[in-house]
């Protein structure tokens, strides 16, 4: 399940990569990482909802989950 910054950072993906064209993508999460930043508590808290709603389905749909990273061939 994704975090509240990245439901609000994919919501607000398409706006800002149209109100800036040709900006990479790197530079789109530092804009959007920005406004999440200047939003109010109370805006941050509705997406932190959503988030608990996301989290609470996931947990329902797949109730033994546990996330265990899958480690690089390479790394040694």
């Amino acid at each position: 399940p994704s975090p509240a910054f990245i439901l609000y950072r994919q919501h607000h993906q398409s706006q800002t990569v149209a109100a800036n064209p040709g900006t990479a993508n790197p530079e789109i999460s530092k804009i959007i990482g920005a406004q999440w930043k200047n939003e109010p508590e109370e805006r941050k808290a509705q997406w932190k909802r959503l988030a608990d709603e996301e989290k609470l389905r996931h947990q329902q749909q797949y109730p033994g989950y546990k996330y265990t990273p899958r480690r690089s061939k390479s790394a040694k």
